[in-house]
């Protein structure tokens, strides 16, 4: 047997020895487990775990690419877009998390600065977003990014 620790579990399984096993005339060899189960493990408390159902409407999706200070960090950029977003969006529809899929600095760039390119999923639980909800919340979110942040649209 291994050293029984604090908050584990301990499972140990074996044969007996075949020569005990023959003299009370077990057919076959006989299995024993042992098992430590510290009391501290059993009194902790579960996570109950919840399901919720996939989202029966597919989300619109769009890109945002912007041009920041080099410093500026590229999740910093991601977090006031996906702020905005929601505030856009606020009792009409959902955003989902906005992720980025592009940095890039150098060429075609001014000096000092790079591309963040961001892509914002908007959907509703009761419907397929239209194409004028979509593009009316997508053109609020960059009127808002221009006018509350120092970022500028990559062109």
């Amino acid at each position: 047997m291994g050293d029984y620790q604090r908050n584990k579990l301990e499972i140990s399984l074996g044969i007996i020895k075949l020569s005990l096993s023959k003299r009370k005339e077990a057919k076959g060899p006989i299995l024993a487990a042992e098992v430590l189960i510290d009391p501290l493990l059993l009194a902790k408390k579960r996570k109950i775990t919840s399901f919720e159902s996939f989202p029966a409407f597919p989300p619109a999706i769009k890109d945002l690419a912007l041009v920041v200070d080099e410093n500026e960090p590229a999740d910093s950029v991601r977090s006031a877009i996906e702020s905005i977003a929601q505030d856009v969006a606020k009792g009409k529809f959902e955003v989902d998390p906005v992720t980025i899929f592009d940095l890039f600095s150098g060429k075609g760039l001014e000096e000092g600065s790079k591309s963040v390119a961001c892509t914002m999923r908007f959907r509703a639980a009761d419907r397929t977003l239209s194409e004028k909800e979509l593009n009316h919340a997508f053109e609020s979110v960059v009127e808002r990014v221009i006018e509350e942040t120092t970022y500028r649209l990559r062109k």
